[in-house]
Parts: structure tokens; C-alpha cells; sequence
């Protein structure tokens, strides 16, 4: 969608449909509030450990590049390639350098007041999964980036997966769709 321009003076282009994936379990710490007001968190990627993570990042990162380039024309009323667009680019996460350590790795998420509790909750069960959404691309002076939001906390110990027998690493999709049919038909049959 072309881009319009939000009440903190930031052009943001939504997508029509957020695209959502949970996270592996780690840490998320440091609520703050950015320079246009928002509040965030950031999710600690364990370089190490959540090698899939980066990866699909780094796949994001490329398509919203792909997607600016392709749609440059109506945006910016000017084509500008790829090779053009990637040094205005800034990535869905970001790195620091320890000197001593290793570089540590954050996934800043935009989050709003109220879920400062789940998120904190989230931290305390060692079991709970958390889902978050790319909602669109925001467009700054000098650069752009996937606008990244907070969606929700799956608590494992109360996921309806687990009740009905489906461990997280084995999933049956002929069972779940057996089970998600058959709760449709009984909502059908109530209405």
C-alpha cells in the first residue's frame, strides 16, 4: 500500500495482511520509548543458538528491499534499484560489539503500554512462546525499515495444542485440521 504519513511524522506503507511468527525462547529486556514516541523491547537473538532466526530475518530484510525497489516508481515517483535502495536500508534487527564478548544480537519489537505485563510474564515461564508481527515498511529521512510489532504470549502450560496431545516439535497436520473442522462444524451447527 502506498505510503501515508502517521501522526509522528513517519510514512509508513501497511500490508494487507501482517505477516506473524512466534520466536524461539529467549530474553527480552530494555523497554524504552524511541524518538517518535513509541514504545519497544528488545528480543535477544542467541547468534549461536537461533541460526534459523537470522536467517528468516535476513530473508525479510531482502524481501522488503525487493518490495521498495519494486514499488519505487509509485512511491518515490523515481525507480531506484536495489543497489540504490540497500544503503538506506536499515535491518529488522540490530548488532552490538562487545569488545570483550561476542557481537549480541536484538530484535527491537514496537510494543504499546498495556502489554508491558504480559511481556514481563513472558519472561518468567521458561515454556511461553512469543509471536510478533511485521505490519509494514516505515520510511524515516534517510531510511527504511520493517515495522515490527508485539501480537501476543503463548503460554505452553495452557496451549490448547498441548491438551490435545501435539508437542511443539511434532506436529500432525491431519489431526489438527481434524480437530480445527470439527470445532467448526460444531460452531456452525450452533449458529
Amino acid at each position: 500500500i502506498k505510503p501515508g504519513k502517521k501522526a509522528n511524522n513517519i510514512y509508513s506503507s501497511e500490508l494487507r495482511e501482517p505477516i506473524r511468527f512466534y520466536l524461539p525462547r529467549s530474553d527480552v529486556h530494555n523497554l524504552y520509548k524511541d524518538d517518535y514516541g513509541e514504545y519497544y523491547i528488545d528480543y535477544n537473538i542467541n547468534s549461536k543458538e537461533h541460526t534459523e532466526v537470522i536467517e528468516f530475518l535476513e530473508n525479510i530484510d531482502s524481501l522488503c528491499i525487493a518490495e521498495a525497489s519494486k514499488n519505487s516508481a509509485i512511491w518515490f515517483k523515481k525507480k531506484l534499484d536495489e543497489e540504490t535502495l540497500i544503503k538506506y536500508f536499515n535491518s529488522v534487527y540490530t548488532v552490538e560489539n562487545d569488545d570483550e564478548e561476542e557481537e549480541e544480537l536484538f530484535l527491537p519489537i514496537n510494543i504499546e503500554q498495556d502489554s508491558v505485563e504480559e511481556i514481563n510474564n513472558f519472561n518468567q515461564d521458561e515454556t511461553a512462546v512469543m509471536i510478533v508481527k511485521v505490519i509494514g515498511i516505515d520510511f524515516f529521512k534517510k531510511t527504511f525499515r520493517w515495522k515490527l510489532e508485539f501480537d501476543s504470549v503463548i503460554h505452553q502450560t495452557n496451549n490448547n495444542d498441548l491438551k490435545n496431545g501435539y508437542e511443539s516439535e511434532e506436529l500432525d497436520f491431519s489431526k489438527i485440521m481434524d480437530h480445527t473442522n470439527d470445532s467448526d462444524e460444531d460452531n456452525d451447527s450452533e449458529n
